[in-house]
C-alpha cells in the first residue's frame, strides 16, 4: 500500500513536469512562428497534422519511437511532408 502510494506521487510529478515541458515547447514554437508571419499556417499545419496522426497509428508510432534516430526522423519528415507543410512546420516537427 506504501509503495503503491509513493508511485503514485510519481507519477503525478512526472505527469506535472511533461505538462510545464510542453507548455514551454508549445510558446515558444507560437512565438516563433508569430515572429516568422507563419502563425495561420502552421496552426493549419497542425491541424492537418493531428488528423494523420489520428487516422495513422504508424504515423505515430514513428514520432514516438525511441529506436529510430533523430536523424532518420529528420529525413522521414522532411521526405513525408515537405509538400504537404509548410517549410516552417517541417522544420519546427524536426526539432522535436
Amino acid at each position: 500500500m506504501i509503495l503503491s502510494t509513493s508511485f503514485q506521487g510519481i507519477d503525478r510529478n512526472l505527469t506535472s513536469m511533461t505538462s510545464r515541458l510542453a507548455r514551454r515547447y508549445a510558446s515558444a514554437l507560437y512565438a516563433s512562428a508569430r515572429e516568422a508571419g507563419a502563425l495561420d499556417v502552421f496552426l493549419s499545419d497542425l491541424q492537418s497534422l493531428q488528423s494523420m496522426l489520428a487516422r495513422s497509428h504508424e504515423l505515430m508510432l514513428f514520432f514516438l519511437s525511441p529506436v529510430i534516430s533523430r536523424e532518420k526522423k529528420k529525413s522521414t519528415i522532411a521526405a513525408l511532408f515537405d509538400t504537404v507543410l509548410s517549410a516552417f512546420t517541417v522544420k519546427a516537427l524536426s526539432y522535436l
